[in-house]
């Protein structure tokens, strides 16, 4: 009767599971994403990206900004999948294969990341009020000239002014890094 020889590869499975509690998944402004670049003529601007996405996110009634909730409503919409996709993260873990770990963080982390910035550009979210699509176009955006100039001749316009989108730097900004639990 021939003898077949296994290797036992508990020891690496519990050390790639170990690996796999360790660190977190973290999507929104990274420190290094947070500082604004001023518009040209414009001051150095005292808030950040990540500033401004608070604000956005849950609104400052005291300066009449309705919240506009971008980045918890992709989390919360995407849980089915983030689970699917830790899963199968986590059998390659078990499996002893502790480098799929990164890779697959660092995917998951980009699809949160590019599903963030999607709900940034199509929304929806509360309309921006007329002051501010005015202020816009001050500093020359074309679709909230052009959507003023549609209004003032009676007609829909036809052109989205969005909410989240003026210099677009705050879209930018948003990624993800991979830290360690409790930092």
């Amino acid at each position: 009767m021939p003898v077949k020889m296994t290797r036992d590869r508990v020891p690496e499975a519990l050390a790639s599971i170990r690996a796999l509690t360790k660190d977190r998944i973290l999507v929104g402004v990274p420190d290094e994403n947070a500082d604004r670049k001023p518009e040209d003529g414009e001051p150095p601007t005292l808030i950040t990206n990540a500033g401004i996405g608070l604000v956005m996110e849950f609104g400052d009634p005291s300066k009449n900004i309705p919240a506009r909730p971008f980045l918890i409503p992709t989390a919360v919409s995407m849980q089915d999948d983030l689970v699917k996709w830790l899963r199968s993260v986590a059998t390659k873990a078990a499996g002893g294969d502790k480098g799929s770990i990164a890779a697959g963080f660092a995917n998951i982390g980009q699809r949160v990341v590019s599903s963030v910035q999607k709900k940034i550009t199509d929304g929806p979210f509360a309309p921006l009020s007329i002051k501010t699509i005015q202020a816009r176009a001050r500093r020359g955006r074309k679709g909230a000239k052009k959507y003023l100039k549609q209004i003032a001749v009676g007609q829909t316009p036809d052109v989205a002014v969005k909410p989240l989108i003026d210099t677009g730097q705050l879209r930018r900004a948003i990624n993800f890094v991979i830290r360690p639990k409790g930092n």
